[in-house]
């Protein structure tokens, strides 16, 4: 079998079977380690820095890379079973870290991050994403530092406004956030067109999947 077939399934069937494995380890994970799976699993995802040159360091690199894969899924699904109840503050420092430090380490990066934070939203993150959605990179900071209860950075807003390039993945999403909110109007596309890494075809072509009863007009 092709090593990269482990972390990279080709058919649904393989998905699956990937899942699975995945979930039964997680539960060997969680019959050890107890009530500190989670954050267990937390410290190691986040911080690849950590653990990756020791864990990896005698390993091929096709094998190092398979490996590292198939150990952040493992963390990701106790996570995903039971996340810590900082899980929040958490990913909200990874995402300093990222912006902040010259070898952060690998996966997750600040698009992965981002999704996760809009996964997991509420009260706390919510004016943070509303200042990364319309470009308002000081305010962001503020918030974002806020959440992960750290010392502000200096030069964050500038981190901040860097790697929201990467985050093209997530126009979909952010739009959907938007419209269920009741606020998909043009006052709040005209920044998220300025800010995201999407054109207009690609904002409109969004607005069309997302299919809602807003009536949106975006002039340039």
């Amino acid at each position: 079998l092709y090593p990269w077939r482990l972390i990279r399934p080709a058919n649904d069937a393989e998905q699956e079977l990937l899942r699975e494995r995945c979930c039964r380890a997680a539960l060997q994970v969680q019959q050890i380690l107890g009530n500190e799976t989670s954050a267990c699993a937390a410290a190691f995802f986040l911080h690849p820095q950590l653990w990756e040159p020791s864990y990896l360091e005698h390993q091929h690199y096709p094998v190092r890379n398979v490996s590292a894969g198939l150990l952040r899924m493992v963390a990701e699904t106790c996570i995903q079973q039971a996340p810590p109840v900082d899980w929040l503050q958490r990913l909200c420092r990874r995402l300093i870290t990222l912006c902040m430090a010259s070898a952060p380490g690998g996966a997750p990066d600040f698009a992965r991050c981002m999704q996760l934070v809009l996964e997991y939203e509420d009260a706390q993150t919510t004016p943070f994403l509303d200042a990364l959605c319309t470009g308002d990179w000081d305010a962001a900071a503020r918030s974002l530092v806020l959440v992960a209860t750290t010392e502000q950075q200096p030069l964050l807003a500038h981190g901040l406004q860097q790697h929201w390039g990467m985050c093209a993945t997530l126009t979909e999403r952010l739009l959907r956030r938007f419209a269920d909110t009741q606020r998909l109007d043009p006052v709040s596309c005209h920044p998220l067109l300025a800010t995201l890494p999407a054109g207009l075809q690609t904002l409109n072509y969004t607005l069309m999947l997302i299919r809602s009863n807003t009536l949106v007009c975006i002039t340039l």
